[in-house]
């Protein structure tokens, strides 16, 4: 499923931390490994830099198929596209620091303007502080958001093969909205539910959640988790006390006023804790 992964990077040490883990995937699915650094300027300033950065993933994650680019003019985002399209990758992995070098890009912009040109899946990682060694634990459980959708079901394939390749458990999470935006002649319009009808929503919603589990039983450890709240909201608490460190969730990439998992994905890549895999829905 990931045969040939992306390494976006900066080219700046304050991005150095994705280098890790991004080795630690191609290690895992034995994965062709491409490294383009996204850096503006003359390749002959940061040829030795990329070959040192090469034969320390080499050296640290064993034998990897490492092939080097490097973008040297343009805008780095459709660079890293066009790039990712030629190449057949499987997945992108960008860092989102908060300040990423690249022309100090604020954080999460890079990432919604790539995600918004490719049909991989991005695989956007935060600077937790976690060493990444040959071995470790990349991610102690991965949280998929479900909200009963084919589109937001697009997230769940790459979720779980992570979880039986990385053995790492896995929670299928739905929220349940106290309201209901209704159209009325004013415009859209929330309306509250009773206690009756959040009881059988969430009933609902745990019935579906489990007939997921089902279809997943050659993953070892499997929970189903229905709150109610507000997604942009609460997505990143309940993520935090599930101890998630990965978000797998299905968007289009829409961030600005958007309503629906566009809206949610932009504000857990904000303010999330949490590494990010974002799959965008052929539907």
């Amino acid at each position: 499923m990931f045969e040939r992964i992306l390494l976006v990077w900066g080219g700046y040490k304050t991005t150095e931390y994705i280098i890790p883990y991004t080795g630690l995937l191609a290690k895992t699915f034995k994965s062709k490994l491409f490294l383009l650094c996204a850096r503006k300027g003359p390749v002959a300033e940061h040829e030795d830099y990329l070959e040192e950065k090469t034969r320390e993933l080499s050296s640290n994650f064993g034998p990897l198929e490492v092939r080097t680019a490097e973008i040297v003019a343009g805008e780095p985002s459709s660079g890293i596209i066009n790039y990712a399209e030629q190449n057949k990758v499987s997945m992108v992995v960008l860092a989102t620091h908060s300040r990423t070098g690249i022309l100090f890009w604020p954080m999460g912009s890079m990432v919604v303007d790539v995600l918004k040109g490719i049909t991989m899946p991005l695989l956007g990682i935060k600077n937790t502080g976690t060493k990444i060694t040959p071995g470790c634990v990349m991610c102690n459980r991965i949280l998929v958001p479900m909200d009963g959708s084919k589109a937001c079901a697009a997230a769940l394939p790459y979720a779980a093969e992570l979880c039986r390749q990385l053995k790492t458990p896995l929670t299928l999470f739905r929220m349940v909205e106290p309201s209901l935006r209704v159209r009325t002649v004013g415009g859209l319009q929330s309306v509250n539910l009773l206690p009756e009808q959040i009881k059988r929503l969430m009933g609902e919603a745990r019935a579906y959640l489990e007939e997921i589990r089902k279809s997943l039983s050659d993953i070892k450890d499997v929970s189903v988790e229905v709150r109610q709240g507000i997604a942009v909201r609460d997505l990143v608490k309940y993520a935090d006390e599930f101890g998630a460190d990965l978000i797998a969730m299905s968007t289009h990439g829409y961030h600005q006023n958007k309503e629906g998992f566009g809206s949610v994905f932009y504000k857990v890549l904000q303010s999330g804790r949490t590494h990010i895999l974002a799959v965008r829905p052929s539907v």
